[in-house]
């Protein structure tokens, strides 16, 4: 017993280190995004679960808890609000860019503001494909590419394995490199979570934070207060400084490039993307511009690049479905709904195209849904 007279308590000592582990695992991942090496080799779905799981467990583990995840679980309230809509949205539609089989047109080619979609017979246990597409090496290069670690078995179900095939964002396309960013992994963190001072960079020039490329000033986390409760996503396994963001705010974003017809834009500068949503909060928005809150924006660490005409090959070798799509498939919330899960990008993709052969591919991976249901 202290001086005070008080039992020294072992579970608060327990609490207090629970608590001290936690901050360290967001220093150490700040201390990350501020270098750009954020080595992350165990995607996480949508829902922010871990894409590696363990030999041996059984389908009920498979479906719900695959291994410890390199993050904290983060979970947003179900109570949120929604930029969108639940009624039907215009912008939602997707059409298709290639054929479900053969090669894309004479015409195609790769562009920024396209939706690049994995066919599953690369990414899954069930095709045992020895080797990726062009001879490119062995499939587990290409798995570890998107944050996978083995070909996803069947085990897994057909939601889950279409929540972790990999939906790519082309969003730019250069002489020298083509960027895209993962729209499908979360990395189990909030941007609040990241709020512990001004030490990382805060400039989403260009996409990404502490850009110089695009002229805009470099600004500390601290200008981030209205994106506090916004998931913080997984872009790809290529490094870099900082982070990438995709938006609706148009060009009130200083230096924001547009991405698609329908208003889907990437980069520019932070600090004037956090005034215009505090703006929009405060009822300050100016008369005819579309209203926006701190959900019209996805904010990604990493990106995923290709080497010159290497993403062209795949695409004609038959590795990717490429479509374009309306901005609400993009900014749609996702999160589970109770034990109701929410449909996977993937196959909602698929699904909107209303194509026969993209239609086939999905009955093939949910053949025992489609089978009952027929």
């Amino acid at each position: 017993m202290n001086g005070d007279g008080e039992g020294d308590n072992p579970n608060k000592r327990g609490d207090e280190a629970q608590d001290d582990e936690e901050r360290a695992k967001i220093e150490a991942m700040r201390a990350k995004l501020e270098s750009g090496i954020f080595g992350v080799t165990v995607g996480d779905s949508e829902e922010g679960e871990s894409a590696e799981y363990g030999e041996g467990a059984d389908e009920e583990d498979n479906q719900d808890d695959w291994g410890e995840s390199p993050f904290p679980s983060v979970t947003i309230p179900s109570t949120l609000p929604n930029t969108l809509s639940a009624k039907a949205s215009t912008h939602l539609w997707s059409r298709p860019l290639v054929p479900s089989s053969g090669p894309p047109p004479k015409d195609f080619k790769i562009q920024p503001g396209q939706i690049l979609l994995a066919k599953p017979e690369y990414f899954t246990s069930r095709y045992k494909k020895s080797r990726s597409p062009m001879g490119m090496g062995s499939v587990d290069n290409l798995l570890q590419k998107y944050g996978l670690t083995t070909p996803l078995p069947q085990e897994l179900g057909p939601d889950r394995i279409a929540d972790l095939l990999p939906v790519l964002l082309v969003v730019e396309v250069g002489i020298f490199s083509t960027t895209a960013l993962l729209l499908n992994r979360r990395t189990g963190y909030l941007l609040g979570d990241l709020q512990q001072g001004d030490g990382a960079a805060g400039n989403a020039g260009s996409g990404s934070v502490g850009d110089s490329s695009s002229g805009s000033t470099s600004s500390g986390l601290g200008s981030m207060d209205a994106f506090m409760i916004q998931p913080l996503w997984f872009g790809g396994t290529s490094g870099g400084a900082g982070m990438s963001m995709v938006h609706l705010a148009g060009e009130r974003v200083k230096g924001a490039k547009k991405l698609t017809g329908d208003g889907v834009w990437y980069g520019g500068d932070l600090g004037k993307a956090n005034d215009v949503v505090n703006k929009a909060r405060d009822a300050q928005r100016v008369e005819g511009e579309e209203p926006v809150s701190g959900f019209s924006f996805k904010f990604f660490v990493q990106t995923t690049k290709f080497l010159p005409l290497v993403l062209e090959k795949e695409v004609t070798s038959g590795l990717w479905l490429v479509a374009d799509v309306g901005r609400d498939v993009i900014f749609k919330g996702r999160d589970r709904a109770g034990a109701k899960r929410a449909k996977p990008l993937w196959k909602e993709v698929l699904e909107l195209a209303d194509d026969e052969g993209w239609n086939e591919i999905v009955k093939e991976l949910y053949e025992e849904e489609y089978g009952a249901e027929n």
